[in-house]
């Protein structure tokens, strides 16, 4: 898949975005339960997964396509969270709130099923403290980055301690690449 392709043929697709860092290329960025900016990401050069297709598809299967577009061909993938792509009914504290987007539940899911995989990084983004009704947003916020951080450790991609040889082994490999 290249370019922005709504997978089940339905427009008007800001949002999980799963990409390569700093060094990706442009076709490896997915745009997942996008509501508005297809045209953007169409112009990017970028996948589009949009809610109409997390609808049809169902939030697992969604999530198997954007990482399976993610992945290919790379090393690390990058979560990029943008708070805006949950409904506005859960979470009122963006400054682009967009009716008909994820349920918490959804999107606690999809941040469990990136991180299964592992990550180089994770960021959470348009959250506006100025606008969220209760601190809804921001709690919603704080449990996405939870839920990713225990799944990186459910998995053994964080907090996994090395033994003594393995860690002398790690080293020696780092000085090998590093030519000392």
């Amino acid at each position: 898949m290249s370019g922005c392709t709504p997978l089940t043929g339905h427009m008007p697709p800001i949002c999980p975005t799963f990409r390569r860092p700093t060094w990706y290329r442009s076709e490896s960025v997915v745009g997942l339960g996008i509501i508005s900016g297809v045209k953007v990401a169409e112009e990017r050069d970028t996948t589009v997964i949009t809610m109409f297709d997390v609808e049809e598809l169902g939030v697992d299967r969604a999530m198997e396509i954007s990482l399976e577009i993610a992945w290919k061909d790379a090393t690390a993938v990058y979560l990029s969270f943008d708070i805006d792509v949950v409904d506005p009914g859960y979470a009122p504290g963006t400054g682009t709130p967009e009716p008909g987007g994820m349920s918490p539940r959804e999107a606690l899911k999809a941040v469990r099923m990136v991180a299964a995989e592992g990550l180089a990084g994770v960021d959470l983004v348009e959250i506006a403290p100025p606008y969220d009704v209760a601190d809804t947003t921001s709690q919603l916020g704080a449990r996405l980055i939870m839920d990713t951080l225990a799944s990186l450790v459910e998995h053994g991609h964080l907090g996994n301690r090395l033994t003594r040889t393995e860690r002398e082994q790690a080293e020696r490999e780092r000085d090998r690449a590093a030519g000392i």
